[in-house]
Order: C-alpha cells, then sequence, then structure tokens
C-alpha cells in the first residue's frame, strides 16, 4: 500500500508517488538531489489562485512552479526575459519550461519552473535590508540602472516593489514576473518613484549617483540595439512576433527619450 504524504497541497495530501516525480523532477532542475519538504501558493499576487506554488526543498532552495494564469503568451515571456538577462549580462536565475507537473489539473498544462535561490536569502524592495543595502551603497544605482534599461526597452508591465528582488549573499538586484506588456510611460513613472524613495529626491545631484544609473541603462539599452536582430529572433522562437514592432518603435525612440523621464 502506498504510504500518505506528510506533504498537502491547498489541503490535499499527495501520495508517495507522485513526491517522488516531483522530487525527481525538482532534483533535475536543481542539478542535485534534493527532497521536497513544502508545497504552498504564494502569499499575493495574482497567480496565487492554484496557479503557481512556492516549493522548498530539505536543502532550503527554494523554487517556484507556475501555470499558464489567463494568457498563452505569459510563460513564453518569462522564457524571453531569461535569454535576454543572458544575452544582455544581466544577472540571471534559472527558468525552464517543461509540459505538465504531477499536481491535481495540472498534468496537461504548459508550466514554468523559476529557481528563487535559498530561503529567506533573497528580498524584494518592500524589504528594509534591501532598501537599506541600496541606501548605504549608491554604487546599487548602476543595477537598478540596468533593469530599469531591461523592463524599458522591453515594456514590462506590473512594476512594483515586490517584482525587484535583492540577493542579501551576492548584492545582487534581479528583476522578476515579466509576463505582462506596459505601456511604456507606466514603466518609466515606477522607476522615477523607486529612484526617489530608494535614494531621496535630490539623488541626481551627485554626479556620481547619477553617472551610475544612466551608464549602466545606456549599457543595457545599446547591448540590446546591438542585438536588435538576434533579439527579434527570440521574439519569433518564443510565440511573441506580435511584441517585434514595440520592441521596434522604442529602440528607435533611443534612451535619450527615456532617461530624462527618469530623474526627478
Amino acid at each position: 500500500m502506498i504510504m500518505a504524504s506528510r506533504i498537502t497541497v491547498d489541503g490535499n495530501a499527495l501520495d508517495q508517488k507522485t513526491m517522488q516525480n516531483i522530487d525527481s523532477i525538482v532534483s533535475g532542475f536543481l542539478g542535485r538531489p534534493s527532497t521536497v519538504t513544502e508545497i504552498v501558493p504564494p502569499q499575493t499576487g495574482r497567480s496565487r489562485y492554484s496557479n503557481q506554488y512556492r516549493i522548498t526543498t530539505d536543502s532550503r532552495s527554494r523554487i517556484s512552479v507556475k501555470r499558464v494564469h489567463s494568457h498563452k503568451d505569459d510563460l513564453g515571456r518569462e522564457m524571453f526575459h531569461a535569454d535576454m538577462r543572458q544575452l544582455l549580462g544581466l544577472p540571471h536565475y534559472k527558468v525552464e519550461r517543461r509540459k505538465g507537473f504531477p499536481l491535481r489539473d495540472w498534468e496537461g498544462d504548459d508550466c514554468i519552473l523559476i529557481d528563487w535561490g535559498e530561503v529567506d536569502r533573497r528580498v524584494d524592495l518592500r524589504d528594509y535590508r534591501a532598501q537599506q543595502y541600496m541606501q548605504d551603497n549608491w554604487q546599487s544605482l548602476g543595477q537598478l540602472g540596468q533593469v530599469a534599461a531591461q523592463n524599458v526597452v522591453f515594456a514590462t508591465g506590473d512594476r512594483k516593489n515586490e517584482h525587484f528582488v535583492w540577493d542579501l549573499d551576492k548584492n545582487v538586484l534581479f528583476s522578476i514576473d515579466h509576463e505582462l506588456l506596459s505601456i511604456t510611460s507606466e514603466t518609466v513613472e515606477y522607476f522615477h518613484n523607486a529612484l526617489k524613495s530608494l535614494y531621496g529626491k535630490d539623488w541626481n545631484k551627485s554626479p556620481c549617483k547619477l553617472g551610475s544609473f544612466k551608464t549602466a541603462f545606456v549599457k543595457v539599452w545599446e547591448r540590446a540595439e546591438i542585438n536588435a536582430d538576434r533579439i527579434r529572433k527570440f521574439y519569433t522562437k518564443h510565440g511573441l512576433s506580435n511584441d517585434n514592432a514595440g520592441f521596434s518603435a522604442r529602440l528607435s525612440q533611443g534612451h535619450s527619450y527615456f532617461l530624462p523621464k527618469m530623474l526627478p
């Protein structure tokens, strides 16, 4: 007889065979033997209603498994951004697409696995530890400039502090949750407000601070310009050909159009 697992999802116990399958998938994704100790929905966000689960392992690794929420392009954009992080030299975290996951009603769904690092060592910009580090180390403006360029040139929507994560061990800033397209002015407004909130309303009066942000922003933007043809092919690869026109339009406006709008 298969013994009931102590792991439950939405109040339903997972049997031993299911847990073995999940352990195998997670181990393959992480590249090391792993045993899952917890599967729970995220506490916030539009995907928390049976469309995303946070998985924790015995080695304190944490990953998310997410399926399509409302539109088939959602997961394609996450995979596209994984490619863009590597192409543009941005801090990267592993994302993997797969068909189905051994949870009830997920068997045939398109899913992605996302590596979130070690438990409690990556915190978003709502967390005082991330805010304090960034305020005390103005060089972090360079990292914010990088992800600002990434989010503007690809028109990433729904930008909030919880969509930017600081690694407390590596002192690296990640941009996350890239499923939605944005009216670009809304993305620019987010960074305009975030800069003032994190560094003070007069942060740009310091040439060093301003230069750090602008140099990083321009460097990523110019990498996108140089690789524009390759990027258009990645859009097509991930089923996002309709996004090509908007990308080309933003490139034609240039970084000099968007940068001043972010400054106080």
